[in-house]
């Protein structure tokens, strides 16, 4: 029966050239395109960092004058750097721990279209099972239909009842192969191999189902707070950088001058001096002003993710719990009862004690349980999915 073949394959064990879940998850972190993004990201921001504070390059000038002396070589090296540095490299910095938190977020969500498309694989994979052997246990009822008709035992309404079910449970059968070729398509792109190369999912449909939700981790622990937090330093330095360059700071000037033929040897002389900026036509007031309102709108999207992490860890949780205690009455209660009903509306039926219509209940009460079974556990390993992807570590080191 049906039934117990779906029992089996919950708690098959991994077989030789098949895919197992770890195997899938690590496919996806090695060949998707958006890992090589979180690794582009962290490579930008650490050579951010090299450049930020860095002393800028001087400037080489040459005049020649008709004066005396007629030429001019002068370096100007600019000095403003100084003020800045520390908080161009404070913003660098926040800007490295921004798009680490950041490879986190994009491994988390390759892992969990992973997760998520595997399971939804093997669930597809049941509901066909299932409804393949429905339509064999159809088609012989509908056979012993047709027998008792011809031996006047049933009514002709009764043997087209039971050849009606034949035909629907042919047609699940189309469906449910259609949404499993759906779901092998889905889990080829969650991890970037071609369909005509994916091995077949092994595993069992219930994995973890009884386990207890892990504890949550401290909220600014979490990748995603870890982002916000950081991007909110970064504008915070920034607004610093942005301040500090208001300042008039000097640069500073060495040259020399030559080729003045009233000096005994023509000796050249050395020149040293400074130059400053002079605020005149603007003092870097706008470029501060825009800098704070960055760091204020940064400040409120810290708090403003904090807040939805915060629901999400709530919600999340309670999905993986309830889920989880849906997923065990069904399989451990729900589903024995309808398959034991079925068992005894078959042997009613065959000892002629029954029409076929309480048969053709039991075994539309039985395929409604199994799928509701199936629907659950996937239910419970998507939510299972959200929350790793909430708690989990990974991202590019």
């Amino acid at each position: 029966m049906f039934v117990p073949l779906m029992f089996a394959a919950l708690a098959q064990a991994p077989v030789t050239d098949s895919l197992t879940l770890d195997a899938a998850l690590e496919l996806a972190r090695r060949r998707r395109g958006l890992m090589m993004v979180a690794r582009a990201g962290v490579d930008r921001a650490r050579a951010e960092f090299r450049g930020a504070g860095s002393i800028p390059n001087p400037t080489a000038s040459y005049s020649y004058t008709e004066s005396v002396p007629k030429d001019h070589a002068v370096i100007e090296q600019p000095l403003d750097f100084l003020l800045r540095r520390s908080s161009d490299r404070s913003a660098a910095r926040a800007g490295i721990a921004s798009a680490l938190a950041d490879s986190v977020l994009f491994t988390h969500d390759v892992e969990r279209e992973a997760r998520s498309a595997f399971y939804s694989v093997l669930a597809t994979s049941r509901r066909l099972g299932l409804a393949q052997d429905e339509a064999a246990i159809a088609d012989t009822l509908a056979a012993l239909a047709t027998r008792r008709l011809a031996e006047g035992e049933i009514s002709r309404l009764d043997a087209t009842q039971a050849a009606l079910e034949a035909a629907r449970t042919r047609q699940l059968v189309s469906s449910s192969r259609e949404e499993h070729a759906a779901a092998l398509a889905a889990l080829a792109r969650a991890l970037a191999l071609p369909a005509d190369s994916l091995p077949p999912a092994s595993g069992a449909l219930d994995t973890g189902v009884s386990q207890a939700v892990p504890p949550p981790l401290p909220i600014d622990s979490l990748p995603s707070v870890s982002q916000a937090r950081a991007e909110s330093l970064a504008a915070q330095a920034r607004l610093t950088a942005a301040q500090r360059a208001r300042i008039p700071f000097p640069a500073l000037q060495a040259g020399i001058e030559w080729n003045d033929p009233t000096v005994p040897d023509k000796r050249a002389f050395a020149t040293i001096g400074l130059s400053l900026p002079l605020p005149l036509w603007q003092s870097g007031g706008s470029a501060a002003a825009a800098a704070r309102a960055d760091a204020l709108a940064a400040a409120g999207r810290l708090r403003e993710t904090r807040a939805d992490i915060q629901r999400l860890l709530s919600e999340t949780s309670t999905r993986v719990r309830e889920s989880a205690q849906r997923a065990l009455v069904a399989r451990d209660s729900i589903m024995p009862l309808a398959v034991q009903q079925r068992a005894l509306a078959l042997v009613a039926y065959r000892a002629g004690e029954t029409g076929v219509v309480p048969v053709l209940d039991a075994l539309r009460a039985e395929r409604q349980v199994a799928r509701d079974l199936v629907d659950d556990l996937l239910t419970y390993q998507e939510a299972y999915a959200d929350w790793l992807a909430l708690l989990g570590e990974g991202g590019v080191r």
